[in-house]
């Protein structure tokens, strides 16, 4: 009897139903929006990334700072270079954040998100302001799935299927499909 067992990938259902390995980065300094040395008009984003070494089950956030955070899962995203921006002329349908307001600005006087059951390996986080640096705190529940068996979120078009050599029981090799497309051609979802 075989003891190679196969584990779990991204979409084993599995290790979404098990309680979260903790994880808690607290303080994580948030980039600000910077004037580069080239003059005045030329802005530089570089976002705050907070890397999880497994794929999270859940996600909280927690604005530490005085000003409200852009939250997002890519680069793109957070800068809000999204491909809605050339195709609408509302210059928020280009945006693929969400802005996490600063706990004296939000309504309610709570400045965290409600705990997100979202799969990813990243979070892209910037003030939202242009000057003022930033201060958060993330609360995760990861699963035992390895970021890098995580498909990458760019912003394209995910249409590619992918593969994967397995060994059979036999000793031979086969081609198996691991992960289905997300999208079919021509449509998009991942902004």
């Amino acid at each position: 009897m075989s003891l190679n067992w196969p584990s779990g990938g991204p979409a084993s259902v599995p290790e979404y139903q098990l309680s979260g390995i903790p994880y808690v980065s607290q303080s994580i300094g948030i980039t600000a929006a910077g004037v580069t040395d080239e003059g005045p008009a030329t802005i530089t984003k570089v976002p705050t990334v907070c890397k999880f070494p497994y794929v999270t089950r859940w996600i909280q956030i927690t604005n530490m700072g005085t000003q409200p955070l852009r939250i997002g899962f890519t680069r793109n995203g957070v800068l809000g270079n999204g491909c809605g921006l050339a195709q609408n002329s509302e210059p928020s349908m280009g945006r693929n954040y969400f802005v996490l307001p600063a706990k004296a600005a939000a309504a309610d006087g709570s400045s965290s998100t409600v705990r997100l059951e979202l799969r990813c390996t990243e979070l892209h986080m910037l003030s939202q302001h242009g000057s003022t640096t930033g201060k958060a705190e993330v609360i995760a529940g990861l699963t035992t799935v390895h970021h890098s068996q995580f498909p990458v979120l760019t912003g394209s078009t995910y249409t590619e299927a992918v593969f994967a050599d397995r060994r059979n029981p036999d000793g031979t090799v086969s081609r198996t499909q691991i992960q289905a497309p997300l999208f079919q051609s021509g449509s998009s979802g991942l902004g």
